[in-house]
């Protein structure tokens, strides 16, 4: 038996991007989903927005304005963001790319009831920020 080594190396690097697409979808959602503000804009937002994502050295980053994490491996090639109303709720479009894969899902935004309507409703990055809890002291 004779095994194609080049077939065999391109099915798992296709297997790791596509793991790599749908971690950074996962993660990208795990922020976003319960914002109570979001922009999209192909600049940078802050220090208007909490946070941001964006693809950065091939790189999905989350940035605070003072440090920035990484949100997916190497290999992420771009990110494209889109707003849409929903029955009365709005949802944000993800579609990410590596050099051979495309993934897109959409996120339901649980505190996003409005968008203005001068809004971009596309873009590059998306902006956005959370709610603040005041902790009160019992004593």
């Amino acid at each position: 038996m004779v095994f194609n080594v080049d077939g065999i190396n391109y099915g798992s690097g296709q297997t790791q991007e596509q793991a790599n697409l749908r971690m950074a979808a996962l993660r990208i959602t795990q922020e976003v989903r319960n914002s109570m503000d979001i922009e999209l804009s192909d600049t940078s937002m802050l220090p208007g927005m909490d946070y941001e994502i964006y693809v950065d050295d091939n790189v999905v980053m989350l940035d605070d304005g003072s440090s920035t994490i990484s949100l997916s491996a190497d290999g992420m090639q771009s990110a494209a963001f889109e707003l849409k109303e929903d029955n009365s709720r709005y949802l944000l479009i993800i579609t990410l790319d590596t050099k051979g894969s495309t993934l897109e899902t959409e996120v339901l935004l649980n505190n996003i009831s409005t968008i203005d309507a001068a809004a971009t409703t596309l873009g590059e990055r998306v902006g956005f920020t959370l709610l603040r809890l005041r902790h009160k002291s019992i004593f």
